[in-house]
């Protein structure tokens, strides 16, 4: 990079005997305010004083999609100037901010005397493109959260969150700690926020200041009352260019600030036992952190949400005995909560979705047993017939033998026929042993959350099942039409929710996951290749119409996952050789061995999706 190109527009005119005050005027915006719309004529070029501005672009969908972010010394406008052609984009005040207004002509005379400003304008533009460039090779820009916490207990909490962070982004974490200080959050320490705020480039500066480290936390103290700067606010919106996650954190005074946070992800409050928050501070959702030892569930908090409120995220025990390290690897409470937060900060819950399937619904057991082996947390699952079973037993925790087992159980002696008035086989044996594997099991006990998804016959609708007991819920999700009777649930007649919904990628999404992993049991090679090899005839075996029925829906599955599903971020899809179905129970171990194989051919998508995996 030359001299030139390193010096900022406004100190090219300064030192060409032009200040910016007699060449344009100063003007003030606020958040949201466009100040340049796409498409439009440009007459001005602007130099920002003070605040962030961001360009952006309607994607695909006509969604404004981020591409540049100008702070303070940085301009925009430049290539409509250079060009002589319309905006490309358009340019927004995300906080209060100001500008100086530069008409085209007064810096076209000024260029004419003085060449080193198209140097200073083309040099910028160069890098601005590079910076674009780079900033869309990163999936997963850095997300902008607020904490609320007063109390020791949450500064404690949300220090092991960070280091948490810190590991799961493999990226850096800043914070600016606005709170009393009482206890201090660990990291490497940082000029305090005014010193910060000082410089005229104080994103660059602290980048420097870093030494462009690959992940840490790093913290920065400062004043209550500063959270509300326009140069505080700009300075984080402009960190989200390099860290993974940006923090700021305060106690309850914190949240009349956060509507004036145009582009904060999330903000959340940390209340331990005894606080009682009032105003604003009351509808942020909370963590609670609670101080008596007492185990609760993280499913439960669907229950606990009926008596502290809508807004509660999670209920974390033994907060008190976080003052040590984080042991490594520790998957029990508080430890799993401490995780849990930190993904939900970074954006990165990983939810699993397992689609419909027979006999084929044995790979889901070896698509968890691999992810689990990999170190894959899942925090939300979902599942639609036999993909259900296995979202119950991940949702419980438990080890997948026991579902395998029961698997071959059930099914060798769940077909047994019946008299063809609601279906051709009669659900006894399969309701008894679902019942017995859940002994009353309630949605709520859960400690992930789950969803089962069925289908609303009269209604034609999908019902998504999340609360009440797990038992009836799976039998109803297994209703194959035809095959299994519907279930008679509150008022509903519920069958097979793949239906509708062979993968329910879209439901644990909704429920609350950042990334979504989707299992797809039918695929089009088998659709093309579906005639069946003949088959020895048995008197105990389905008979020719039972197959009929069954290739059928998977064809309508097949069709509905590739035409207008939501695609989940991850697609695992197990390689099936030839058909597959309701006499095909004693193929588990190999159907579980291609599960398996199918996670160990997407373990490249995973790492990038969840870095902390691939170490």
């Amino acid at each position: 990079m030359t001299e030139t190109s390193s010096r900022t527009l406004a100190g090219v005119l300064a030192a060409a005997g032009r200040p910016l005050a007699s060449i344009g005027e100063r003007v003030e915006f606020t958040p949201r305010e466009y100040v340049i719309r796409q498409d439009t004529t440009v007459g001005h070029v602007f130099l920002v004083d003070d605040g962030v501005f961001r360009a952006e672009i309607p994607d695909r969908h006509g969604q404004p999609l981020e591409v540049a972010r100008f702070g303070r010394d940085d301009y925009f406008g430049e290539m409509a100037f250079l060009q002589g052609e319309p905006a490309s984009a358009s340019v927004r005040a995300v906080t209060h901010a100001a500008a100086w207004r530069i008409p085209h002509a007064a810096l076209s005379g000024v260029a004419g005397e003085h060449p080193e400003v198209m140097a200073v304008l083309a040099s910028g533009l160069a890098a601005r493109l590079t910076a674009t460039n780079e900033r869309f090779r990163d999936v997963r820009p850095g997300r902008l959260v607020a904490c609320l916490g007063d109390a020791p207990e949450a500064a404690i909490f949300l220090g092991h969150v960070l280091q948490s962070a810190t590991r799961h982004l493999r990226r850096p974490v800043v914070v600016f700690d606005l709170s009393s200080g009482a206890t201090l959050l660990p990291g490497v320490a940082l000029p305090a926020v005014d010193e910060l705020l000082a410089v005229s480039r104080p994103v660059d500066h602290l980048v420097e200041l870093a030494g462009g480290a690959a992940d840490g936390v790093f913290v920065s103290s400062g004043e209550a009352a500063q959270a509300a700067s326009t140069g505080l606010l700009g300075l984080a919106s402009g960190l989200r260019r390099w860290a993974g996650l940006v923090v700021i954190f305060g106690g309850e005074g914190l949240a009349p600030v956060l509507p004036e946070i145009e582009d904060l992800d999330i903000a959340v409050r940390l209340q331990y036992d005894g606080d009682t928050p009032a105003g604003l501070a009351a509808s942020v959702p909370t963590i609670r952190l609670r101080g008596d030892g007492k185990l609760v569930p993280p499913g439960a908090v669907q229950a606990l949400r009926f008596l502290r409120g809508a807004n509660l995220l999670r209920s974390v025990p033994e907060c008190e005995p976080l003052g040590g390290a984080h042991p490594p690897g520790a998957t029990n409470e508080p430890w799993s909560s401490v995780d849990w937060t930190a993904r939900h900060l970074a954006g990165l819950k990983v939810g699993l979705a397992l689609g419909a399937g027979t006999a084929k619904a044995y790979a889901h057991i070896g698509v968890v047993e691999e992810l689990r082996r990999l170190g894959v947390p899942i925090d939300y699952v979902a599942g639609a017939n036999l993909g259900a079973a296995v979202a119950n037993a991940v949702a419980w925790g438990t080890d997948m033998q026991p579902v395998q087992q029961m698997f071959d159980r059930s099914f060798t002696k769940a077909l047994r026929f019946t008299f063809p008035f609601h279906s051709f086989f009669t659900p006894t044996i399969l309701r008894r042993d679902l019942h017995l594997y859940n002994r009353r099991l309630k949605f709520e006990h859960l400690p992930i959350p789950l969803s089962v998804i069925t289908v609303d016959l009269n209604r034609r609708e999908e019902v998504i099942l999340r609360s009440g007991f797990v038992a009836p819920a799976l039998i109803a999700s297994m209703a194959v039409p035809g095959l299994y009777p519907p279930l008679r649930l509150d008022g509903r007649t519920l069958v097979d929710g793949g239906l509708l919904n062979p993968v329910p990628v879209r439901a644990v999404a909704e429920a609350g996951a950042d990334v979504v992993i989707g299992v797809k049991l039918t695929s089009v090679s088998e659709q093309v290749q579906r005639t069946a090899g003949v088959r020895k005839r048995r008197f105990w075996l389905a008979p020719p119409i039972i197959d009929t029925i069954q290739q059928s829906f998977e064809l309508m599955q097949w069709r509905i996952v590739g035409q207008g599903q939501l695609p989940g971020d991850i697609m695992i899809e197990p390689r099936f050789s030839g058909p597959a179905g309701l006499r095909d129970f004693g193929r588990g171990t190999e159907f579980v061995a291609l599960g398996r194989e199918a996670v160990a051919e997407m373990a490249d998508t995973l790492c990038r999706q969840l870095p902390w995996i691939g170490s």
